[in-house]
């Protein structure tokens, strides 16, 4: 369930649940790493591009954990990666 007073954040027997879009708050738990360092990594582009929704930024929670089991690409190389997943290709870059 998504309650609009924790910010899509849902409690569980007393724990919170990321919902499927975290802001930058939710990010710097779940990566341990602090708001100041995500904000120089967004704008160099190391991490996943974030949505808007509304004017508000948001990661997509799923898409982050994906980029970490990846081993944290830059953004160019994360997209050239999800993509040939999502086609079924290598992402290699030679045309394999």
């Amino acid at each position: 369930m998504t309650d609009s007073t924790t910010g899509g954040v849902t409690a569980t027997a007393g724990r919170e649940s990321p919902g499927l879009l975290i802001d930058i708050g939710q990010l710097v738990v779940l990566l341990r790493r602090s708001a100041a360092s995500l904000e120089r990594d967004q704008a160099a582009g190391r991490l996943p591009a974030p949505v808007y929704v509304g004017g508000s930024r948001r990661w997509r929670r799923q898409e982050i954990e994906d980029w970490v089991r990846a081993g944290c690409p830059d953004r160019d190389r994360w997209e050239a990666l999800r993509d040939a997943s999502r086609s079924g290709r290598s992402a290699g870059g030679r045309g394999e």
